[in-house]
């Protein structure tokens, strides 16, 4: 992993983090937080799966997939973890709305 250089917290950080979300990381908290972020933005991505899945094996569309309430609870809950750690916005909270 090449290192870049944050200009705002005169340390080094990860180059792909600041190359593609503008954002650095430059110590175990902003690590924590971009992790927590990362996996919530999976977790929202991959949650209708699950439904889709059900919906097209019963032929129906009635009642939700356990499996999509969890993965979209786990996907918040890793949102709000990441967002109490870092409060500013970021590219990511961006991302997530598209």
């Amino acid at each position: 992993m090449s290192l870049a250089y944050c200009v705002k917290e005169q340390k080094p950080c990860a180059r792909w983090v600041q190359k593609y979300f503008k954002d650095c990381l430059c110590n175990l908290r902003d690590e924590f937080s971009f992790s927590f972020g990362l996996v919530s933005l999976v977790c929202w991505g991959v949650a209708e799966i699950p439904q889709i899945i059900t919906n097209f094996r019963t032929k129906s569309s009635h009642g939700v997939s356990l499996a999509f309430l969890l993965t979209w609870v786990a996907g918040d809950i890793f949102n709000l973890v990441g967002c109490l750690l870092e409060p500013a916005t970021l590219p990511t909270q961006y991302y997530t709305a598209l």
